[in-house]
């Protein structure tokens, strides 16, 4: 008897063990979402100096011009809104770039600050 609750007592052990080292493994890394804040610099097709603003709630500015937006993906590589038209924004922190789906162009992108509104 006192060797039956040896080895359950072992198994249960080996059991909170594994069950521990595999949580660690499939837990997602953690970013910060920060990293999207602040001002971004571009220039447009017409070789035209652009603003991009987003604040500390993810709303985003052109040039002073707020557009209503909302997240529809956020991740380390990239901050998706769609706007108030329906059309997609897309930030790729990784490429730094900025796709402006009305537009279908791609611009790369320049952090101006690290200012949090």
């Amino acid at each position: 008897m006192r060797r039956k609750k040896r080895i359950y007592g072992i198994a249960t052990f080996l059991a909170i063990l594994l069950g521990r080292m595999m949580l660690k493994k499939n837990r997602l890394p953690s970013f910060d979402p920060v990293q999207y804040h602040g001002s971004w610099s571009f220039t447009d097709e017409n070789k035209q100096p652009q603003q991009l603003l987003i604040t500390s709630t993810f709303d985003l500015s052109i040039n002073g011009h707020s557009l209503k937006t909302k997240v529809v993906e956020l991740n380390k590589q990239q901050l998706t809104l769609q706007d108030q038209y329906g059309f997609y924004l897309t930030l790729s922190y990784s490429n730094q770039t900025f796709y402006d789906e009305s537009t279908d162009i791609t611009y790369p992108l320049k952090k101006q600050h690290e200012k949090i509104i």
